[in-house]
């Protein structure tokens, strides 16, 4: 009897602070869809450096959180300051971005 095994990739790591400016929005987009496209399965954005809600980061990060959902990958945000956690989970949005702590 054949066994099917997936072997568990590196998850793949963004650092956001490359795509904080309004111009950089649709690479995180498009960086997101490129990893899932070469089969990540985790896909990690190190929020390092983020220190205001901004709701345009906000959404690509929920779009990004959506595609992976939508091919079976993880999402997670690394490095979030505490002022920012608290308000994406004061908007109900911190188990779709990977908020586990």
């Amino acid at each position: 009897m054949a066994t099917a095994v997936r072997a568990e990739s590196a998850p793949f790591c963004i650092g956001l602070v490359d795509v904080l400016h309004v111009a950089n929005h649709r690479s995180l987009r498009a960086t997101i869809t490129a990893a899932l496209d070469c089969g990540a399965s985790h896909i990690i954005v190190d929020c390092s450096g983020w220190e205001r809600l901004d709701l345009s980061v906000l959404s690509t990060l929920v779009q990004g959180a959506n595609a992976c959902g939508l091919r079976g990958a993880t999402f997670e945000l690394l490095n979030l300051e505490r002022d920012l956690r608290a308000d994406i989970r004061a908007l109900r949005l911190g188990a779709k971005l990977g908020l586990y702590n």
